[in-house]
């Protein structure tokens, strides 16, 4: 039974990712809109409605499972994908550079 989540759980992974690339695509031909706007909303909403079924598969009444911890780590993860929502002005401001070990001096 929970096989068919996984399985359901990688059909919204593949689509994920398909939703961004197509959002990615059209990026590349057009000028970024306002961050406010609906066109923004409209755009990151096939990427937003499948990260939102990525995460709401896992079923936590199957916990007991040793495939749950799969569904779980998928879960858990997929949120990353949410990078295209990042404004980039504000990006720089959200990390402390000079903590950051990853930086030269």
């Amino acid at each position: 039974m929970l096989t068919i989540y996984l399985l359901l759980q990688a059909r919204y992974v593949c689509s994920l990712f398909a939703a961004q690339r197509e959002m990615i695509r059209v990026a590349t031909l057009s000028q970024k809109p306002p961050v406010t706007s609906t066109i923004f909303a409209e755009l990151l909403k096939p990427t937003n409605d499948e990260l939102t079924q990525v995460i709401t598969i896992r079923d936590p009444s199957k916990r007991s499972s040793p495939l749950w911890n799969h569904l779980n780590a998928v879960a858990e993860g997929i949120p990353a994908l949410g990078w295209v929502s990042v404004v980039r002005d504000n990006l720089l401001s959200s990390i402390d550079i000079a903590h950051d070990p990853l930086l030269p001096p």
